[in-house]
C-alpha cells in the first residue's frame, strides 16, 4: 500500500514547474484511475468483512481483516488520486491508517499466538472465559479491538475518521454516486465492529471451557512486547500528535493545495459531535448484525466445497501439480548441474562473437 501511495504521490509531483497543458492531461488521468481505486477498494473492505464474519478459526479472520483494512487504505489512495491537487485528506487517512493498521493487527495476532500457546485451540467457538485465566491477553486484546473497531479515544477512531471524511469530500468535490460509497464504508465499519465483538465474546467472555481451566498466563519479553502495542494504541487519544508532526509536515512537501492542508488537516477536531455520533451509529449496526447473525446462525455459512478454493475437496489436485512442478524444477536444476561446462562455453562463444563483431 505504502508503494501504491509512493506512486501517485509522485504522478501528481510529475506536475511541478510543468506546462498547464501537461498537468490538465496528469489530473484527468489521475482523476479517472482515482474513480477506480476508490470503488476497488470498497470492494475489498466488503469482501474481507463478510468473509472474515464467517470465519470460526482466530487467525484465519484476521488475516481476513487485513484484507479489509487494506480496502480502507486502497480507498484513501483512491481519493488522493480522484481529488488531486485537493486530495491531501485521502492521502492523510491512507498513511495514518497503515500505521494504525500496524499497531493494532499486530497486537491482535500477539492475542491469538498467546491463547493458542496456552490452548492448542485454534476455533474461537471451543474457547470461552479466558478472561479469568489470561487477564493480561484479555485486557491488551480489549485495547486491540477498540482499536480496529474506530473507538473513540483510540487509535483507530483517527485515521477511519479522517478516511471517512476523505470520502465526503470526494462526493463533495466529485461526483455525487460517492455518496453511496459513504454508505458502504459505514456498513463495512459495523461489519467490522461485530466481526471482533463476536471474537472476543467468544474468546474471553461468557463460561469457561472445562477443558482450559488448567490454563495459567505467564509473562516475559512477548508480554512487554504486547503492553508497548497496547501503549500506542490507547496514544489514539491525542490523534494530533501524529498528524502535526509527521503527516502534514508530509503533506506540504507534495503538490497537494496548502488551502486544503491548512483549513482540513491542520488543527483537525477530532472529537467532534459529528464523528462521535457517527461511531454510535456504527457500534449499533455492529451490535445489530452480531445478534442477527449469532441468532440466524448466519455466521456459519460457506460456499459448496467446489467452489471453496481452500478446501479439502483441492488437496489431491493442490498435491499431484506440486509434485509435478516439483519434478519439472528438479529436472531443470539437474541440467543445469550437469551442463556447466556448455554453459560456460556457450557464455564465452557469445562473447568471442561480440567481441569480433565490435572490431
Amino acid at each position: 500500500m505504502y508503494g501504491i501511495l509512493r506512486l501517485f504521490v509522485s504522478v501528481i509531483n510529475s506536475t511541478d514547474k510543468k506546462s498547464s497543458i501537461h498537468t490538465d492531461a496528469v489530473i484527468i488521468t489521475l482523476e479517472n484511475v482515482g474513480m477506480i481505486v476508490i470503488w476497488l477498494g470498497i470492494i475489498t473492505m466488503i469482501v474481507g468483512v463478510i468473509v472474515a464474519l464467517e470465519q470460526e478459526k482466530i487467525v484465519r479472520m484476521l488475516a481476513y481483516h487485513s484484507v479489509s483494512q487494506m480496502g480502507y487504505v486502497i480507498m484513501g489512495i483512491g481519493v488522493a488520486a480522484y481529488l488531486g491537487f485537493e486530495g491531501a485528506m485521502g492521502f492523510a487517512g491512507a498513511l495514518y491508517h497503515m500505521i494504525n493498521h500496524g499497531l493494532f493487527k499486530a497486537l491482535l495476532f500477539m492475542v491469538a499466538a498467546a491463547v493458542f500457546f496456552k490452548t492448542k485451540e485454534k476455533n474461537m467457538y471451543r474457547l470461552g472465559g479466558l478472561y479469568k485465566q489470561m487477564p493480561f491477553t484479555a485486557a491488551v486484546g480489549l485495547i486491540a479491538v477498540l482499536g480496529i473497531t474506530g473507538m473513540p479515544f483510540f487509535n483507530g477512531f483517527a485515521s477511519k475518521s479522517i478516511l471517512h471524511h476523505a470520502i465526503i469530500e470526494s462526493y463533495e468535490y466529485g461526483h455525487p454516486v460517492f455518496r453511496y460509497a459513504e454508505y458502504m464504508f459505514t456498513l463495512v465499519s459495523a461489519g467490522t465492529a461485530a466481526s471482533f465483538i463476536k471474537l472476543y465474546s467468544k474468546v474471553f467472555l461468557g463460561y469457561s471451557n472445562d477443558k482450559y481451566r488448567h490454563v495459567k498466563e505467564t509473562y516475559g519479553f512477548g508480554t512487554l512486547a504486547m503492553a508497548i502495542l497496547a501503549f500506542f494504541i490507547i496514544i489514539g487519544i491525542f490523534p494530533n500528535v501524529l498528524m502535526d508532526l509527521f503527516i502534514i509536515p508530509a503533506a506540504h512537501q507534495l503538490s497537494y493545495d496548502n488551502y486544503f492542508i491548512n483549513n482540513y488537516l491542520g488543527d483537525m477536531t477530532f472529537f467532534n459531535v459529528v464523528d462521535l455520533s457517527g461511531m454510535i451509529t456504527v457500534y449499533g449496526l455492529g451490535l445489530l448484525i452480531y445478534w442477527v447473525g449469532m441468532k440466524y446462525n448466519l455466521f456459519h455459512l460457506h460456499l459448496p466445497k467446489q467452489f471453496d478454493p481452500e478446501s479439502d475437496f483441492y488437496t489431491p489436485i493442490y498435491e499431484k501439480s506440486g509434485q509435478s512442478i516439483k519434478r519439472a524444477l528438479d529436472m531443470i536444476e539437474q541440467f543445469i548441474s550437469n551442463s556447466d561446462v556448455f554453459i560456460y562455453g556457450t557464455m564465452l562463444l557469445v562473447i568471442i562473437t561480440l567481441l569480433l563483431n565490435y572490431v
